[in-house]
């Protein structure tokens, strides 16, 4: 459970609100995967360098969610988003 005392915190609920974000860009799969590419992911990683250590497994987990999308199948995105935003895991544990 989160504390509102934790100093990551407040990164975790902005690193849950992009999650949203690319949650209905994957769903959007032909008109959302520029803007998951071009917005979204780098928006994540620079929360990852800035404010969680430039995790490197979170990295491995967005390189690999960036790789899906690039892909046509979006089943395989999807798949790569739970691991970022519904599982434990290398991501910010939202």
């Amino acid at each position: 459970m989160l504390s509102d005392a934790h100093p990551q915190t407040q990164y975790i609920f902005e690193a849950s609100g992009t999650e949203v974000r690319i949650r209905a860009r994957l769903l959007d799969w032909l008109d959302g995967r520029a803007e998951v590419l071009d917005r979204w992911l780098p928006e994540l990683h620079t929360l990852n360098r800035e404010h969680f250590g430039a995790a490197p497994g979170i990295t491995r987990t967005l390189n690999a969610l960036a790789t899906a999308v690039q892909g046509t199948d979006a089943h395989v995105a999807r798949k790569c988003f739970l691991a970022l935003a519904e599982h434990p895991g290398d991501n910010f544990g939202t």
